[in-house]
C-alpha cells in the first residue's frame, strides 16, 4: 500500500549515508514509531540489519578479538599503539557508532570485557 511506500522512502532518506551503529540507531528510532503497523513492518528490518553488529559484539565479548573491517562497530582499534600503553590505548570507544540502545555505561562495560 501507499503507506508502505511512504515509510520505505522515509527509511531510505533517514538511513542514507549511515552505517554500523549509526544506522542501527536510526532504525531503532524509526521502530519506536507509535503506529503498530510501522513497528511490525520495520522490526524485521532492524533485526536483519543488527546481525553483523551482534556477530562483532559476540566475537569481542567471547574472544576479545575485534573483526570490524568496515569500521562500523562502536569499539575501535588503534594499530599504531606502542606496547607500554597497549591495553589502555589499543582499544577505545567510537562514540559515533554506538547504537542508541547501548548506554554509555554498557558501552564501557563491553569495552572492558573485551579487553580482559
Amino acid at each position: 500500500p501507499k503507506c508502505h511506500l511512504q515509510w520505505l522512502a522515509t527509511v531510505a532518506n533517514e538511513c542514507k549515508d549511515k552505517k554500523g551503529g549509526a544506522l542501527l540507531s536510526t532504525l531503532h528510532m524509526l521502530v519506536q514509531h507509535g503506529d503498530p503497523k510501522v513497528r511490525e513492518w520495520l522490526t524485521p528490518l532492524l533485526t536483519a540489519a543488527s546481525a553483523p553488529f551482534y556477530s562483532i559484539l559476540s566475537e569481542w565479548l567471547e574472544r576479545g578479538t575485534l573483526k570490524d573491517p568496515h569500521m562500523e562497530f562502536f569499539i575501535s582499534a588503534d594499530h599504531e599503539t606502542i606496547v607500554n600503553n597497549f591495553w589502555q590505548r589499543k582499544y577505545s570507544l567510537r562514540e559515533s557508532m554506538r547504537p542508541s540502545f547501548i548506554s554509555q555505561a554498557q558501552a564501557n562495560m563491553v569495552l572492558t570485557t573485551g579487553k580482559s
